[in-house]
């Protein structure tokens, strides 16, 4: 709700899974925080906002970036994707790399990498359907060719294997890494398909690739004429470190600078996404930048109202 949504995402197995284990009060303390919100007339508009930290940080070291590239409904990569490694993707699209029988659409698909050390970029290897030939250049050079086939199972180093009726052609899973080695500085990297039909890439992983200038933060929300609402995660809490019950790293020192809110004083909750209640308000004043929200330890997430204005003056 809070990125412009004109509801709260909804469940899809609502009646086995909220409704059989009564989980309705997850949304309690989303309701909590709307009510009252004047969502017709509050002039809200997407949130600028710039994350970075509060105090200096030691040098990072470069971590790993792991792209997944598959999955039902992404819109299909083409031409050229600059991978940033300041600013790393959560997501590419879906990586198919056709062949000779989709002529038309028989491209390259290339990368733009901005390496600060020697790192591989690994290739997960999908699906392929009758004969794949992956072919790779790194600076228009050609460094590897390899054929992929497909066919039934058990009878090639695929995993898995469906035959198509209505085709008469055999599909195969892969799951095979392929590694490239890629030096230091920026480079092109291009994936091309001289094959019969397509290869699927599930997922794309530069070792120590990262080099992150901002806390890892992803921060929603709109701004208003007399009314701010935004919701900070902290990117390694996702439902799959929760379900896994994994550690979570707490993001530390960190500044949300939030543009569009005018000069002057301002009033600001702070609410426990957990509870639906206000943990904390303090009173600060925006500048010419914008209002800068500083938030010490964020574990999991947190969510705030800045009011401003008239609003402030109430």
């Amino acid at each position: 709700m809070l990125g412009g949504g004109g509801s709260s995402a909804l469940t899809w197995c609502w009646d086995f899974y909220v409704h059989k284990l009564g989980l309705y009060s997850v949304y309690t303390p989303l309701a909590k925080f709307c009510e009252g919100i004047p969502w017709p007339t509050a002039g809200f508009r997407p949130a600028e906002v710039k994350i970075g930290f509060s105090k200096p940080q030691p040098p990072a070291e470069p971590k790993d970036l792991v792209i997944p590239c598959s999955g039902s409904g992404l819109p299909q990569l083409e031409g050229v994707c600059k991978i940033d490694p300041s600013a790393p993707p959560e997501g590419l699209g879906r990586v198919y790399l056709y062949g000779v029988a989709q002529k038309d659409q028989q491209k390259p698909i290339t990368f733009e990498l901005r390496c600060a050390g020697p790192t591989q970029m690994i290739l997960n290897i999908g699906r392929v359907w009758v004969l794949g030939i992956l072919e790779i250049k790194l600076d228009g050079n050609p460094i590897l060719r390899k054929e992929l086939p497909a066919g039934p199972p058990g009878e090639g180093p695929w995993k898995k294997a469906e035959f198509s009726e209505q085709w008469k052609i055999w599909a195969s899973d892969y799951d095979l890494d392929i590694p490239i080695d890629v030096p230091a500085g920026e480079h092109q990297v291009e994936l091309y398909n001289a094959g019969r039909d397509g290869i699927t890439i599930d997922r794309i992983t530069l070792p120590r690739y990262v080099t992150e200038t901002a806390p890892p933060v992803r921060a929603v929300g709109m701004v208003g004429a007399n009314l701010a609402i935004l919701w900070l995660q902290n990117k390694a809490s996702d439902w799959g470190t929760i379900a896994e019950r994994a550690e979570i790293t707490p993001a530390r020192d960190v500044r949300v600078t939030v543009a569009g809110i005018p000069l002057g004083p301002c009033e600001v909750e702070w609410w426990n996404t957990t509870t639906g209640e206000v943990a904390n308000r303090e009173k600060l004043t925006a500048d010419a930048t914008g209002l800068a929200l500083e938030v010490p330890v964020l574990e999991e997430d947190v969510a705030c109202k800045v009011r401003y204005g008239t609003a402030a003056q109430r």
